[in-house]
């Protein structure tokens, strides 16, 4: 796969950053393995990998899920991702 726009060059930290459209991001999951066993996120443009959820975030998350469900139920739809 090759990257759309030309990389530029980071001054601080020295390296090269390509910027990636969603198309581009959503070939790299289905072409490469390792972003499906790790978490990616594309925050404009650019590709960061997340840290694992750990059981505190995963139960805050599911407790805000549950009480956004029943606070909104006729107003919104809530879907909820790990």
């Amino acid at each position: 796969m090759t990257l759309t726009n030309a990389p530029k060059k980071n001054a601080d930290a020295g390296y090269l950053r390509h910027r990636v459209t969603l198309e581009e991001f959503e070939a790299l999951y289905v072409e490469n393995p390792m972003f499906r066993e790790r978490r990616f996120e594309l925050l404009e443009g650019e590709i960061f990998e997340m840290s694992p959820m750990l059981d505190p975030h995963a139960a805050a998350l599911t407790f805000l899920g549950r009480e956004l469900n029943q606070k909104l139920l006729e107003h919104a739809w809530i879907i909820q991702e790990t």
